[in-house]
């Protein structure tokens, strides 16, 4: 179902991180794990969403969460913490949840940043197919207009 969605799990509790990994993978998500910041950095451009842990053992998140949004302009991100976070302390992030947490409730949320990630694809490949466009008519108007090209193209046609 989610084959084609990536999510990037940033979290240092093994057992934390493993039922995360479990819950998405059975929902047909491909699950990329980091226990730290630095592993985070080298997966992070395969990500397509993140789910984050405030407190790592090399590293604030909140650095890795700007980083993410620098990268991907609005790539869907949700922070975990054990801590009291408001939304004013990380604005970055399009959710925040506390542990202790329900799984089933995290994986219901990255099912729908999937439906979001899917759309912004969407939007990417209409933007390039308007541009291919855009460069079709220029290159027709530079090789003399439709009236020079319509004929070309219809014998072209003809002879396959």
């Amino acid at each position: 179902m989610y084959r084609d969605i990536t999510v990037l799990l940033v979290e240092d509790d093994t057992l934390i991180a493993r039922a995360m990994d479990l819950k998405l993978s059975a929902k047909h998500f491909r699950v990329l794990r980091a226990p730290d910041k630095i592993t985070a950095i080298d997966l992070i451009d395969k990500a397509d969403i993140m789910v984050l842990d405030l407190s790592l053992p090399n590293g604030d998140g909140r650095d890795l969460l700007r980083q993410w949004v620098r990268q991907f302009d609005v790539g869907p991100s949700m922070v975990i913490t054990g801590y009291s976070v408001t939304d004013d302390e990380v604005p970055e992030a399009w959710s925040i949840m506390r542990k202790p947490f329900k799984i089933d409730r995290l994986v219901e949320i990255v099912e729908k940043y999937a439906i979001v990630v899917r759309g912004m694809r969407c939007c990417k490949e209409v933007r390039v197919l308007k541009k291919r466009m855009n460069l079709m008519w220029i290159a027709i108007a530079a090789l003399g207009g439709i009236e020079l090209i319509g004929p070309i193209a219809k014998f072209i046609i003809t002879q396959f």
